[in-house]
Order: C-alpha cells, then structure tokens, then sequence
C-alpha cells in the first residue's frame, strides 16, 4: 500500500488545512478527490526532483475537481447529487467568485428547463443556490 501523503491545502496568502493524508479532514474529500491529489502530489514532486512525500494542494486544483464534479452531476437522478451539494457546502468558500456565480447560473437554467434531475435532486441544488457569491471585493 502507497505510503499517504502530507497534503497541506493552500490558497495564495493562507493555509486552509494540513496534516497528514490519512486523518479526518483529508477523509472528508471524495475517494476521488484523495486520489486526484495523491497522484498531483507524486507528480509535483518527480518534477521537482523530490523524493520526499509531501505536496502542497491549491484551492485551484480543489476548485477545478469540485467544478467537474458539479458539471458531470448536474442532471443526474442518483446519490451523486446529494454528495456534490455536500461538497460544494463544505469547500464554497475556496471557489473563485466567477465559478461561484456560473454554478449558480448552471442551476438556475437547469432548472428553468426541468433539467436538474427528479425534485429530490432539485433540492439539493437548491442548497447550493442559497449559499452566498462572494463579494467582488473578496
């Protein structure tokens, strides 16, 4: 079994969250959220020539997996879309403000067009439509 990495989840200015790969906080992504950033991790560090296991994780990777998530759930009538609700609650604060918006747009036309899935999906993307747009200024 591969040896966990330390991932340590970072923005620009701030860290988010570290530890290691195998305790709570890194459980809470998706198993292939885990595995996206484990293989980022081991990628990033054969560039850079390292043999070591630890890695650095940006919101822009998070934000991308957690955008692709959303496009390919949207729509669907299955569990996935309770679990992408979840994830975009639990990660909305890392999303750049333009993602934000074009998410809520993408629900709000799907919708509009009966395209959201059966109304226990649309309820949950109605979750995600309540959850605020951060401010330009942000």
């Amino acid at each position: 079994m591969a040896t966990p990495y330390n991932i340590l989840l970072e923005d620009e200015d701030r860290t988010l969250w570290q530890g290691a790969a195998n305790v709570a906080g890194y459980k809470e992504l998706a198993p292939w959220m885990r595995m996206a950033c484990n293989k980022e991790a081991r990628l990033t560090a054969e560039r850079q020539g390292r043999e070591d296991s630890h890695h650095t994780v940006t919101t822009h990777l998070i934000s991308n997996l957690l955008l692709c998530s959303f496009r390919h759930a949207l729509g669907r009538m299955t569990y996935v879309t309770g679990e992408c609700a979840d994830w975009l609650t639990q990660w909305w604060h890392i999303m750049p403000r333009q993602w934000q918006e074009q998410i809520h747009d993408d629900i709000r036309q799907a919708i509009e067009h009966n395209a959201a899935g059966h109304a226990c999906d649309v309820e949950q993307w109605k979750r995600v439509l309540a959850l605020p747009i951060k401010d330009a200024a942000a």
